[in-house]
């Protein structure tokens, strides 16, 4: 993961936990250290939606130069899921997770298994 907050890179320690009705999902995260999962973000952190591409998104949202706080890529350097703010939504993230990895994800919200 690639941090833009604290300006660090790779893997951090999060407990996730997610309701398992649907379509509406909460997500409650735990979390130590700083950066996007800091402290300083206690309370609501983002609104997730799902994004059919992420790298164009990505780019668009750094080409209107709204904050980008956190890219996650794939093994093979793709972006996966990226935590954005835009003055538009009054300084709410959005957290945007690309559509490829929905069934993945769905599963995992559904019986705790992500494969």
């Amino acid at each position: 993961m690639e941090d833009r907050i604290s300006g660090s890179r790779g893997p951090m320690d999060l407990r996730i936990a997610y309701t398992r009705d649907s379509p509406f999902r909460l997500e409650v995260i735990e979390s130590n250290g700083v950066g996007i999962y800091g402290e300083k973000f206690l309370g609501l952190h983002h609104l997730g939606i799902w994004e059919p591409d992420p790298t164009a998104r990505l780019r668009a949202l750094e080409e209107a130069g709204d904050p980008v706080d956190a890219v996650f890529r794939e093994a093979d350097g793709s972006v996966s899921i990226i935590y954005a703010r835009s003055s538009s939504m009054l300084g709410a993230r959005i957290e945007y997770v690309a559509d490829s990895q929905r069934i993945s994800f769905e599963r995992w919200f559904d019986t705790g298994s992500f494969a």
